[in-house]
């Protein structure tokens, strides 16, 4: 397990493109280095981070070549106390979230440009008593430091397929997540909310 912490930027950052330049030239004997199946990740924390406590980037390894069985698995991750996102995932395919504990960050777990994922056995918690700030925090350190800021648990993209038939047209699915602490809202903040569907992305009219 490892613990990444009090960043000026992400904790963990996992930038996955395959055609990233320069590792597509490196003979390894199988192909690509992003795209060797990454299997688990897990047990790890990060907290107090001013951007996204876990980043991650492009893990669409079925875009190319389909592996459902092999999928990415975040496992037991924590985030807590980020300035921005929990997690954040972006343009993943196929990849499974299971277990862990998600609370007191902006977002906590926000989701773009992606299909195929599950969320299993996961507590995501707003705004909790258990670290709530004791003294007035600074604009940069509080939660909605700017007025147009929702206090999201769970942010989901807005179409169940990017790129049509090259999508594996499964959307995301939930198992056993719980949501807390949303309830009220925080200082600052337009609204809290458990589940928010994402208003910028419209690259299609409908939600399955």
């Amino acid at each position: 397990a490892n613990v990444a912490a009090g960043s000026d930027g992400r904790g963990f950052r996992m930038y996955n493109d395959w055609r990233t330049l320069g590792e597509d030239l490196v003979n390894t004997g199988k192909g690509s280095l992003r795209r060797v199946a990454m299997r688990t990740f897990k047990d790890n924390k990060s907290h107090s981070n001013s951007w996204q406590g876990f980043s991650l980037y492009d893990f669409e390894q079925f875009f190319t070549f389909r592996d459902d069985i092999n999928v990415p698995v975040f496992e037991n991750l924590m985030a807590y106390r980020n300035q921005n996102h929990g997690i954040h995932a972006n343009n993943i395919g196929s990849a499974e979230f299971r277990g862990g504990v998600i609370q007191d960050n902006q977002w906590g777990v926000y989701i773009e440009r992606s299909d195929g994922i599950l969320i299993e056995n996961m507590q995501i918690k707003g705004y909790t008593d258990l670290i709530k700030d004791i003294t007035i925090p600074s604009n940069r350190l509080k939660l909605c430091r700017t007025q147009d800021w929702r206090h999201e648990g769970l942010t989901m993209m807005n179409t169940r397929w990017r790129y049509g038939e090259h999508d594996n047209g499964n959307g995301l699915r939930m198992k056993n997540v719980t949501f807390s602490d949303y309830d009220k809202n925080t200082d600052g903040c337009v609204s809290s909310w458990p589940i928010a569907m994402m208003n910028h992305k419209y690259h299609d009219t409908h939600f399955d």
